[in-house]
């Protein structure tokens, strides 16, 4: 009986953990289902792993993104689906790349904006191994963070804070330059100040953060 004491207690303690994990990975994907935006897990084939109700419903519109028969996400025109499956291989890569890219909608409405980017941190025995996390922003449904909060939360200026948005809606910097009637090289120093300020060091990074801040605030 004492030889099986060890045992029992090294199992209680494994199936104590499990729970732990069951409870985190239950609140995580709950917190998902709240976000204001797409948020989609596929493999590096394109195999749609995870959606939440809002990808989903994005999606099912089958207008610019939509799942096909093999349960795989595709983008159209077929131009922009080998650019959205070239993004998602070089996310799911042990270097861990990735990129923007704007879809245009059959429907006529604005275009959405796919941030593809990697899965940090996910080690190579988790599920999904070698996947990528899809932040798919809906202009026509985009509550975006309040300028007000970026400016209290990171102090940022207005021109930094116009960059960091429009960097969240995929506009690309010399969009953004335009808007403010400055330089692209001037675009790129806010946007350098940016990262510093918010403590990231891409623009993927920086993506999450904005995302994360407009749902907080919701």
């Amino acid at each position: 009986m004492r030889a099986l004491v060890p045992h029992l207690e090294q199992a209680l303690h494994t199936q104590s953990k499990l729970v732990e994990l069951a409870r985190e990975r239950a609140f995580a994907f709950a917190t998902l289902e709240k976000a204001q935006y797409g948020i989609l897990i596929v493999a590096e084939d394109a195999t749609l792993m995870f959606a939440n109700s809002m990808a989903e419903e994005i999606t099912l519109d089958i207008d610019g993104l939509a799942v096909d028969s093999f349960g795989r996400l595709r983008a159209t025109p077929p131009a922009k689906h080998m650019q959205l499956c070239r993004l998602i291989r070089e996310a799911a890569a042990p270097a861990g790349a990735g990129g923007t890219i704007a879809v245009a909608r059959r429907s006529g409405k604005r275009a959405l904006t796919v941030h593809v980017t990697p899965l940090d941190g996910m080690a190579g025995g988790l599920p999904w191994h070698r996947a990528a996390l899809l932040l798919v922003v809906d202009p026509d449904h985009d509550p975006g963070p309040q300028s007000e909060v970026l400016q209290e939360l990171y102090e940022l200026t207005e021109a930094e804070t116009m960059v960091a948005k429009g960097v969240l809606h995929g506009e690309g910097l010399p969009a953004v330059a335009d808007q403010l009637s400055v330089s692209l090289a001037t675009a790129r120093t806010h946007l350098q100040h940016i990262f510093i300020k918010t403590g990231t060091h891409r623009q993927a990074e920086l993506v999450r953060l904005l995302l994360t801040v407009a749902n907080a605030a919701q």
